[in-house]
Parts: C-alpha cells; sequence; structure tokens
C-alpha cells in the first residue's frame, strides 16, 4: 500500500496510487504550453491501452491547421510548427512506455529519434486527451494510464504530476514541485489502482 502523505504547507492529506487511467471522458488540462524551442522537456511514463478502432491521443496540443503542437496519438507522435508538420512514427503496441521530448531528441522506449522541428505550442496540452485548437478535446484514450508526468524549464523541474486521492478520495494528480492538485477537466472519474 502507498501511504498518506502530508506536505509541508497545510494542504490535506492524499494517498499516492500507482495509475490513473482514462473511462474516455476523463482528461487533465497541464496548463502548461510547453516551448521546446526555448529549453522545455517533457518526460512521461504511460500505460498505452488497445485501441484497434483509431488513434486516440495519449497528450498533446495543436493550433488550427495542426500548427504549433505536439501530440502523441496511439500511433505515434506528431510535431509541429508555423509552416506545418512531421511525424515520428514508432511501433506503439499495447505496453507500459516511458518517452522524452526535448528540443532536439524524442526518445521512446529506449530508442533515440531526432526532433523533426522546433516546436513551441501556442496552447496548454491536455494529458489523455488533444487540446484541439483551445475549441475542444479530440481523442480522450480509453484505458490509457498515467503513471507519472515530469515537466522541465530549462532543465529545472517545473512540475512533476502523480497519481493520488485526494482527501475526499477523487482520483487526481497531485504536483510534487508547486504542492498543487490537478483535477479532472472532463466528466466522469477516472479509474485507478
Amino acid at each position: 500500500m502507498i501511504p498518506t502523505r502530508f506536505n509541508r504547507l497545510g494542504l490535506p492529506p492524499f494517498r499516492r496510487v500507482a495509475y490513473l487511467e482514462s473511462t474516455g471522458t476523463q482528461y487533465i488540462d497541464m496548463g502548461i504550453a510547453p516551448d521546446f524551442a526555448g529549453g522545455d522537456s517533457i518526460r512521461i511514463s504511460f500505460h498505452k491501452a488497445d485501441y484497434p478502432s483509431y488513434a486516440p491521443c495519449v497528450f498533446g496540443s495543436r493550433e488550427a491547421g495542426v500548427k504549433n503542437g505536439v501530440y502523441l496519438l496511439g500511433n505515434g507522435l506528431t510535431v509541429s510548427d508555423a509552416d506545418g508538420y512531421s511525424s515520428v512514427i514508432f511501433q506503439i503496441t499495447t505496453g507500459d512506455y516511458v518517452m522524452s521530448i526535448s528540443d532536439t531528441a524524442v526518445t521512446f522506449d529506449g530508442t533515440d529519434y531526432a526532433m523533426p522541428r522546433r516546436v513551441t505550442c501556442g496552447l496548454p496540452l491536455f494529458v489523455f486527451a488533444l487540446n484541439n485548437d483551445g475549441t475542444g478535446v479530440y481523442g480522450i484514450y480509453s484505458g490509457m494510464r498515467l503513471y507519472d508526468w515530469k515537466y522541465y524549464r530549462n532543465g529545472k523541474l517545473a512540475q512533476h504530476l502523480v497519481p493520488v486521492l485526494d482527501k475526499s478520495g477523487v482520483p487526481c494528480l497531485f504536483d510534487e514541485v508547486t504542492r498543487t492538485f490537478e483535477y479532472n477537466a472532463g466528466t466522469g472519474v477516472f479509474n485507478y489502482a
């Protein structure tokens, strides 16, 4: 059992869980629009569920016309700048993965790929879904599990989100850097274990 923790700032207690899992209606607005060209990077640990009909989104953000964004679909990564987009296609099967993204490189399941474009996102990232031009949510990923999320700004850890149950038992993410909770922006309730 993962213990309940109390923080030094007097926030309510929480209980750490192994993961949050979307049932197809939950997602989290990360509140950050990454500037990879300016030195930002991300590391995510997640489980990809089998999803045969189409490619829902693990995380992402894009502006209209598939501009200024980054998103990981169930079948590969797409990055875009103001001029267009490129896809970095991995062979993604069902399973657990760790992925890192920086301005120059993408590491997926232990394999390194060159970042095909310099990317600055115009809109905040969503996890479990794609922030589609700030007007809606695309492709919420039923069955996708988030284990851990780290966001670095200029090499310094700026956000470290871990899955927890808050003091009321609501599944959410807790930021170990800012000591704040990030809650479901969709409907329903996350599964967890």
